[in-house]
């Protein structure tokens, strides 16, 4: 069937059904889970802020509502400026305010409703 499915396919690949398309595209998505959570949850508005700990909190709810694994916080803290600069133009502040203090966070941005 492997064999036959090579011959037919214009691309010489394999045949999914659906339910293994959706599978595949869920465990590259996963793989990539905090650059598609950015790109899905959170926008560019001119005079909105985040702090680091509500991009955090906000990834953590989103990965189980995908069924997804999140990744460990440190690693998430350690690529999260990288990911807010390409995909948003926005560097990493710690003047972000929160409850009075500063915080680190990113201005410019703020999750999507």
């Amino acid at each position: 069937m492997v064999l036959r499915d090579i011959d037919q396919s214009a691309d010489g690949g394999i045949a999914l059904t659906e339910r293994q398309k959706h599978v595949v595209d869920s465990l590259l998505a996963e793989s990539d889970s905090l650059r598609f959570f950015l790109r899905d949850r959170v926008e560019r508005v001119e005079d909105a802020d985040l702090s680091v700990n509500e991009i955090v909190e906000g990834y953590a709810a989103f990965c189980p509502e995908m069924g997804w694994t999140p990744l460990a916080i440190t690693e998430v803290q350690h690529s999260l400026e990288g990911f807010m600069l390409e995909l948003f133009q926005v560097a990493k502040s710690h003047s972000v305010k929160r409850d009075g203090r500063s915080v680190r966070g990113f201005f410019g941005v703020c999750l999507k409703i």
